[in-house]
C-alpha cells in the first residue's frame, strides 16, 4: 500500500486532517461553509481533470476516494469518542482534563478548536482551509501548510516534496517547535 499521509498509517484512510480555531463559529457553520465550497469546486471542474497538471488540478475537487467526505468535530465529540473506547467501568473516571493531556494545547484552547476531516481528493477544499481559517495543525499528504519565519501563522501551501525540505519551524510552527528539544536531534 502506498502511504501518502500520516492518516494512512494511523487509520488507513484517505483523510486530510486540520485543527482550526473556531473563531466563534459552530461546527455546523464550518461544515456548511466547507460543503458549499466543495460543491462549487465539483460543479465547475473541467471534464479532463485527471489529465491536468497538479497546479491546475488542485483548483478543483475530485470525486471522493471512498468513505470520505467532510466531517467537523469539536472537543466534546473527540472526548466522548475516545471515552467510549474505554472499558465501561473506567469511563466515569476519564475526565476532559485527562483527555486534554494528549495535546500540547491547554484544555481551554482545545475547547475553542475544531477538527476538520476532509477527503484527500477534495483538493481545492483542502487549499481553502489554509486561506480561510486559522489552521493550527495539519496532517495531510497532499497539501501542506508552510509557517512564517517565526512559526506563528501558515502563510502559504506547498506540495509534500517541497515541505519535506523545510525547517521544523516552517513545517510545524512555533507551538510544536517550542515543545521539542530540536538541538538534541541535530
Amino acid at each position: 500500500m502506498k502511504i501518502k499521509s500520516q492518516t494512512d498509517i494511523i487509520t488507513n484512510s484517505s483523510s486530510e486532517l486540520f485543527t482550526i480555531k473556531a473563531s466563534g463559529k459552530t461546527k455546523e457553520e464550518i461544515l456548511d461553509i466547507l460543503t458549499e465550497y466543495h460543491k462549487s469546486k465539483v460543479k465547475n471542474r473541467p471534464e479532463n481533470i485527471r489529465d491536468l497538471p497538479w497546479s491546475e488540478k488542485i483548483k478543483y475537487d475530485l470525486d471522493g476516494s471512498g468513505i470520505g467526505g467532510i466531517e467537523v468535530k469539536d472537543f466534546k465529540d473527540e472526548y466522548e469518542e475516545h471515552k467510549s473506547r474505554l472499558p465501561i467501568n473506567k469511563q466515569s473516571q476519564f475526565t476532559e482534563e485527562m483527555f486534554s493531556l494528549y495535546s500540547i494545547y491547554s484544555l481551554e484552547e482545545q475547547k475553542e478548536m475544531l477538527r476538520v476531516d476532509i477527503d484527500e481528493n477534495f483538493l481545492a477544499t483542502c487549499q481553502f482551509m489554509f486561506y480561510n481559517f486559522e489552521v493550527l495543525e495539519n496532517y495531510s499528504g497532499l497539501v501542506r501548510g508552510v509557517y512564517d519565519k517565526d512559526g506563528l501563522k501558515i502563510i502559504r501551501t506547498t506540495d509534500w516534496e517541497e515541505w519535506r525540505g523545510l525547517s521544523f519551524l516552517e513545517q510545524y510552527g512555533k507551538v510544536y517547535y517550542d515543545s521539542y528539544d530540536i538541538e538534541s536531534w541535530e
